[in-house]
């Protein structure tokens, strides 16, 4: 039975293979040998049938990994290499502005711990001062990096090590939100986006290089082919890179633009960076951020007995996890921020979701965002009503 054709792989199915065995028993040992399963020759040809069949499993998986489409896991990352890709977008950690109180003066050490109630713990990468009134505000990273460091404001509530200088601390807010390590989809789209690029110095082929750069997450680039500035200030015979990427990034960012980009055509963005040619020569690359657009979101919500006690709060990390997954220019479907509420323990119905750009006016409708915004929720700008849910 052969599995690989013309067509590809063919893996054999079980059924198929236990029907060959058993026409090639009876042709060896004729017509009426017994080859039923509770025969024990039948399980006996069972047995090596599953082996088999498991085996073809092994055979499949590893023909569909030399392909990027169907490649998973490591096996994928070893294929965007020959993008120019480094591999998988690693896992970042959440970043918060937390206000230490204590002695004035004292120099509060780096590495000093704070936590939630729940035990996630968070820690200062840099000494802090604390101001003659005896505050400052530290930046507080995740012990742990990914997603679950997004935690909203007020959650950081107690010091691990009790120092007496420092006598209390309050959570203000989450300053960069943390990213889960790059899914396998999210690399696929990366991979072909940088694939459409190669070998020339068109709009696609700078966004495939700056996209190659390890932790950008997307890449657009807007030009200026006519004769005058346009409406958003790109001067005449210019492009502008709006990259969705933290900012200790830029150096390389500028690197990769500067190579693809076309001789004479100005690379133009509120960021410049110096970029040195092969002779030295010094020359301003700029791009753009994205910005973040800051969202707001009202859910209500009917629940069972088995909603856990800090359920709403899951509800707001959920709805925020949504979308920070979003590119820059993505917009928000409201549709699907049902799906991620609705995936919380005990939540029964979405009695209504509504989203707004500016905290005040809300409505049940999708928000658009330009090339230039990234849209994003911060769990503190989720409110959330609970109603018990009534069986009709």
């Amino acid at each position: 039975m052969a599995a690989l054709t013309e067509k590809g792989f063919q893996r054999p199915l079980y059924e198929e293979l236990l029907a060959k065995r058993v026409e090639r028993a009876r042709a060896l040992f004729g017509a009426d040998i017994e080859t039923d399963e509770k025969t024990p020759f039948g399980k006996y040809i069972r047995l090596e049938v599953e082996n088999l069949a498991q085996a073809y499993e092994e055979l499949e998986r590893i023909y569909y990994a030399i392909f990027p489409n169907t490649a998973t896991g490591s096996s994928l990352q070893r294929l965007v290499i020959e993008a120019g890709l480094n591999g998988r977008n690693p896992a970042t950690r959440a970043v918060h502005r937390v206000l230490l109180t204590g002695l004035p003066g004292y120099a509060v050490p780096a590495g000093f711990l704070a936590a939630t109630e729940d035990g996630l713990e968070f820690h200062t990468e840099q000494d802090t001062v604390l101001g003659d009134d005896g505050t400052a505000e530290a930046l507080f990273y995740a012990n742990e990096p990914g997603e679950s460091g997004n935690v909203p404001a007020g959650s950081l509530v107690r010091i691990v090590e009790a120092d007496a200088r420092v006598t209390g601390l309050r959570h203000l807010g989450i300053e960069e939100s943390g990213k889960d390590e790059e899914t396998d989809p999210e690399l696929r789209t990366r991979y072909r986006q940088a694939r459409s690029g190669t070998g020339s110095s068109t709009a696609d082929a700078i966004r495939a290089a700056v996209l190659r750069v390890s932790g950008v997450r997307a890449c657009t680039v807007m030009e200026n082919d006519g004769e005058e500035t346009d409406a958003a200030g790109r001067p005449p015979g210019s492009f502008e890179c709006a990259v969705f990427a933290p900012s200790e990034l830029d150096a390389q960012i500028a690197q990769a633009i500067f190579r693809r980009k076309p001789a004479g055509i100005k690379a133009w963005g509120s960021v410049g960076v110096e970029v040195k040619d092969e002779s030295g020569t010094p020359h301003l690359i700029r791009f753009s951020h994205v910005l973040d657009k800051i969202l707001y979101a009202k859910v209500r919500i009917a629940v069972d007995d088995s909603f856990p006690k800090g359920g709403s709060d899951q509800v707001k990390a959920e709805i925020s996890a949504c979308l920070d997954k979003l590119s820059n220019g993505a917009d928000v479907i409201l549709s699907r921020l049902y799906g991620p509420v609705l995936s919380v323990p005990g939540v029964c119905d979405v009695v209504s979701l509504e989203l707004s750009a500016d905290g005040e006016t809300f409505s049940a409708a999708n928000i658009p965002c330009t090339a230039m915004e990234a849209a994003t929720i911060p769990p503190e700008h989720v409110t959330v009503e609970v109603e018990t849910y009534e069986d009709q």
